[in-house]
């Protein structure tokens, strides 16, 4: 792991955006966090990232509907999702879109900083 690793958490949840970024950041990781798909796409123009963690279920908007645009603007980072919604629906249309990996809310952090030392 080095500390120059940039992770980009994208969560419409103000405490868990917070949380994850605490996490991350004692591990020595760089964190950029945003509230909605459209402010990190708008990041991602000008900042490339080594990991992305999406929420799916946003206020007027499903992560999933960003994920096409995300890989494009970064395609070498993988993309874990992160959601409260655990339909088979939700989970095969991840899978189908590349998704790195997919937890289910609430997150554990040791099994969160578990995957995140393996993807970066």
């Amino acid at each position: 792991m080095s500390a120059s690793k940039l992770i980009l958490i994208i969560d419409d949840e103000e405490f868990l955006r917070n949380s994850i970024k605490l996490l991350l950041e004692r591990s020595g990781f760089q964190t950029a966090t945003f509230g909605s798909s459209e402010e990190a796409v708008r990041y991602l123009t000008i900042q490339k990232v080594d990991l992305i963690l999406l929420d799916v279920l946003m206020n007027n908007e499903n992560g999933l509907d960003s994920f096409p645009i995300l890989q494009q603007l970064c395609p070498s980072a993988p993309i874990v999702i992160l959601s409260a919604d655990g339909s088979k629906e939700t989970m095969q249309r991840a899978e189908r879109l590349g998704t790195a990996a997919f937890l289910l809310k609430p997150i554990s952090p040791a099994e969160l900083m578990k995957l995140v030392q393996e993807l970066v």
